[in-house]
């Protein structure tokens, strides 16, 4: 179970970076500013987050922070690939954004945990 947690995180990068590096006919992120990179960063925190879940011995913070370095970390190195296609460019706010979206999503996915865990 725990291989197919990771090739969900592995394909969503794919895509992401598929996405990220094709040229483009019409420009969806500027047409909704950053919000697409915000929902393509969130959703690969979610599924990488998902596929630490199963990670003993180390406490929620930690696979929170490893979930966030982990998905921001891959939105800077997609905004630095983007520097060397002709077609494309580098932004350091869509960076900012993508780990934006990141950050939101463990924040959502923790305080979920939380209410969940609460008794009553």
């Amino acid at each position: 179970m725990a291989k197919g947690r990771w090739l969900a995180v592995a394909g969503w990068m794919l895509v992401i970076l598929y996405l990220s590096t094709k040229r483009v006919t019409v420009d969806y992120a500027s047409t909704l500013p950053g919000l697409v990179h915000f929902i393509e960063y969130g959703i690969l925190a979610v599924l990488v987050r998902v596929a630490l879940a199963p990670v003993s011995g180390v406490g929620s913070l930690v696979l929170d922070v490893l979930t966030f370095l982990w998905a921001s970390g891959y939105g800077a190195l997609v905004e630095v690939a983007q520097f060397y296609i002709p077609t494309r460019t580098a932004d350091v706010n869509d960076a900012l954004i993508n780990a934006m979206g990141a950050l939101v999503a463990v924040v959502g996915m923790r305080l979920a945990m939380k209410i969940k865990q609460k008794p009553g």
